[in-house]
Parts: C-alpha cells; sequence; structure tokens
C-alpha cells in the first residue's frame, strides 16, 4: 500500500493532538511532510516532532511543488452550502478526494472491530459501543462552570 503523504494546517488542539497524533500512529499508511501554522514555537515543535516541512503561512504550502492535495478537512466544511458545492465540484473535476475528519474511522482500535465484524467471526452485529476513557481538562471546567450556582 503506497503512503498517503499529508500536510495540516494549523498546531492547535486538533492539528497536533488529534490529527497529527493519530497519523503518528499509522506510520505504515501515513507520512506528514509539511505542518502550517502562524505561531513560531508550534513550527518549531513540528520540525522536531514529526520531522516536516514547515510554514509560516498556509498559502506558501499550496506553492509545493507536489501540488494536487486531497482534503480532509475540519469540522465544518465550508461556511455555506454554496461553498461545499464548489469543493464537491473542485474534487471531482480533479480526481482528489474530499472528506470531512472523523477522527476514529481509521483508528486502530476502530478498525479492528470492522474487521471482525466483516469476517463474521462474531456473528451478527447490531451495536457496537467504544468507549474512551482519560481525563480531560477542558471539559472538566467546562462542567464545573455548568453546576455553579448562579449569584443574582
Amino acid at each position: 500500500m503506497k503512503k498517503i503523504r499529508v500536510a495540516i494546517i494549523g498546531q492547535g488542539r486538533s492539528g497536533r493532538d488529534i490529527h497529527a497524533n493519530s497519523l503518528s500512529q499509522m506510520k505504515e499508511q501515513y507520512e506528514i511532510v509539511a505542518v502550517a501554522d502562524m505561531l513560531e514555537e508550534r513550527l518549531e515543535r513540528a520540525k522536531k516532532e514529526l520531522n516536516c516541512d514547515v510554514y509560516r503561512d498556509y498559502k506558501d504550502l499550496f506553492k509545493r511543488n507536489d501540488r494536487g492535495f486531497h482534503v480532509l478537512s475540519e469540522k465544518p466544511l465550508a461556511r455555506t452550502a454554496h461553498e461545499v458545492d464548489i469543493l464537491i465540484d473542485k474534487a471531482m473535476k480533479t480526481g482528489k478526494l474530499l472528506a470531512i475528519f472523523q477522527q476514529s474511522r481509521y483508528a486502530p482500535a476502530y478498525r479492528q472491530v470492522q474487521e471482525n465484524i466483516k469476517s463474521g467471526v462474531i456473528g451478527q452485529v447490531v451495536q457496537v459501543n467504544i468507549a474512551y476513557n482519560n481525563f480531560a481538562r477542558r471539559s472538566w471546567i467546562a462542567r464545573i462552570r455548568l453546576e455553579m450556582p448562579r449569584t443574582t
């Protein structure tokens, strides 16, 4: 299988902690070749951790010689339905993949579940539940804010 070469625009929470982290765990399928971000410290970290080309301006990324990009977009895909239609039309005309990122779709655990179902070894499956448990400070803070009594 040919590796998919990946460029990631943005190294914030999703770009680094979700996308780069997920793809880095699947080195047989993906190679992160470039990262774009406006913050110098994020570029330095990406260059060190991912050993890839870095760009301060994402427009410079599009000037690479290895052009012709498949696009995996974070949600939302675009601001309007008309913009989505433009993206779909362009993808169809160029033969490139256009998809919205669903972080579990190609994760190793999810793929294993898919293989088990497809094999039929566990019989007919009508529902699958997958639970990921970890500490997430962001949601912990949100819960505290929601539960705090209002003062008048």
